[in-house]
């Protein structure tokens, strides 16, 4: 990420490690010879080669073409802060940072008023670089550039389709990818570009067995006016190196898609038939790891972790509650525990740790708990944490796994979802095993009301004396409970009258 932001890290840690509640790891780093030698070299000032290669593609495409767009992608806030103050140390050139609205530390974010005023900027011409993290991959209104720069390569196919495309709408648009050779860089940029290959195939597979499908019923591909841009249309090269001007009016033949939204259920017998070949569900099966349609629950607390962000990346929906136990629920057997190293230390010395553990085993049958960090170097003597570990694994039989940073934590709990997803076993809504006792089970149940705690599920149960009678109530009746006001009363109504929706 280049000096700079090597300089701010640096600094930082520093500050961690001189602060009277700083870390012991963070005190450990900066004492270590190879920290204090990499400081020794900063003076030296050797300037990252992506940033002297950055400035000149984006002056050439400014000087070829003054009328042009360009998006800088950037992993970091910092990095995309520094590149920006270099881009308009040139004259030709109007960067602005683009980030999200998160505070970060010191780093403030954007309101969402500020984004818009800067997208609008970008538009007019105000600025014709914007230098922007993830924020500006999707969801957005951003206008079509003509060029895209990725200071770093990513490893999701997804965000690099979706960087990919913020180009090339309406004209010709480049690509760049600045790559360190011999670091991650390359895994990253290589990841990407097999998994978008192994969709395009499995994508390819089902459209070509969908077009046997339909031929086969007897349906010949007749040619009609498309009523949307044929594919291909978007003024981008296609697959042929061909460039297709925009023109939604294009009469081409109909696809095999068209026929089958046109015919209906005429076609539903190939394409039933389609779908029972074995051919078809491997294909399925392969595209369903591309599908986001793996969930993981996460505390809310959670959220303030670089965790959540990390799992978001890989493509997975991350949903926010506040969980009674565990801090990630992966499916509705498998449910996580996520400590730093000193977490961990704070919880054996206070005596939290076996009682969150105990909580956590009798709500899930497969309890994990992930440590991130170096547990070995807290101020717990390594034999309590011995001790600590071994009841863990014995008594409780919880496996402890050890990461060494929050990607590495976030890489886990995506590959474990994976692995759940793939048994059909998803997060459960509310949580937990439920208690044998019908008592129990009545309050289980009114709990699941929206805004209903424990506290006020036996109210109602007191009350009404039933569930069925509490599920029947009117909101005038709901409302004669102790801590039920109108819109609590209205809003568990409307969710009881509301029709499913799937």
């Amino acid at each position: 990420q280049g000096m700079d932001a090597l300089r701010t890290y640096m600094r930082k840690l520093e500050e961690e490690a001189a602060s009277r509640g700083g870390s012991k790891a963070s005190r450990k780093i900066v004492s270590h010879p190879a920290f204090i030698e990499a400081r020794e070299l900063l003076p030296q000032e050797v300037d990252h080669p992506k940033m002297e290669a950055l400035e000149r593609i984006v002056h050439n495409q400014l000087a070829d073409n003054p009328d042009s767009r360009i998006i800088v992608f950037t992993h970091y806030r910092e990095t995309a802060e520094l590149v920006t103050e270099r881009l308009n140390a040139d004259p030709i050139i109007g960067a602005v940072r683009f980030v999200g609205q998160t505070c970060r530390g010191e780093d403030r974010g954007l309101s969402q008023k500020r984004q818009v005023e800067i997208i609008e900027a970008f538009k007019r011409g105000e600025y014709n670089v914007l230098v922007a993290t993830s924020v500006a991959e999707e969801g957005l209104d951003i206008p079509s550039t003509d060029l895209v720069v990725f200071f770093e390569p990513v490893s999701s196919e997804i965000r690099t389709i979706q960087r990919r495309g913020r180009t090339g709408r309406r004209r010709v648009g480049r690509v760049v990818i600045l790559i360190s050779g011999g670091t991650r860089d390359e895994a990253y940029y290589w990841s990407s570009t097999r998994k978008e290959r192994n969709m395009k195939a499995e994508l390819d597979r089902i459209r070509r067995m969908l077009r046997e499908g339909v031929m086969a019923e007897g349906g010949g591909a007749e040619t009609r006016t498309a009523t949307g841009p044929p594919e291909g249309a978007d003024g981008r090269p296609d697959d042929d190196g061909t460039t297709i001007p925009d023109d939604p009016t294009t009469t081409r033949p109909a696809s095999p898609l068209d026929d089958l939204m046109a015919r209906g259920a005429r076609d539903a017998g190939a394409v039933a038939r389609a779908e029972s070949s074995e051919e078809v569900q491997k294909s399925q099966a392969t595209l369903d790891r591309y599908a986001v349609d793996i969930r993981i629950i996460a505390d809310m607390r959670e959220f303030r972790s670089p965790v959540v962000k990390e799992i978001s990346r890989h493509g997975i929906l991350v949903e926010g509650r506040q969980l009674e136990v565990g801090d990630y629920i992966l499916s509705s057997r498998l449910a996580v525990e996520r400590k730093t190293a000193e977490d961990l230390a704070a919880s054996i010395v206070d005596g939290r740790l076996f009682q969150q553990m105990k909580a956590l085993a009798s709500a899930y049958p497969t309890p994990v708990i992930i440590v991130e960090g170096a547990v070995f170097s807290t101020r717990v003597p390594e034999t309590a944490l011995m001790g600590a570990l071994g009841a863990l694994v014995v008594d409780f039989r919880i496996p402890v796994i050890n990461t060494s940073s929050p990607d590495e934590t976030a890489a886990l709990l995506v590959a474990m979802a994976k692995r759940e997803a793939k048994g059909r076993r998803t997060p459960a809504v509310r949580p937990g095993r439920v208690s044998r006792d019908p008592e129990d089970r009545k309050q289980y149940v009114i709990e699941g009301l929206p805004n209903v705690s424990g506290v006020l599920a036996r109210r109602l149960l007191e009350h009404f004396g039933s569930v069925r009678a509490v599920m029947n109530a009117t909101e005038e009746e709901l409302m004669q409970v102790k801590g039920l006001g109108r819109m609590k009363a209205a809003g568990i109504v409307r969710i009881l009258e509301e029709e499913w929706r799937g």
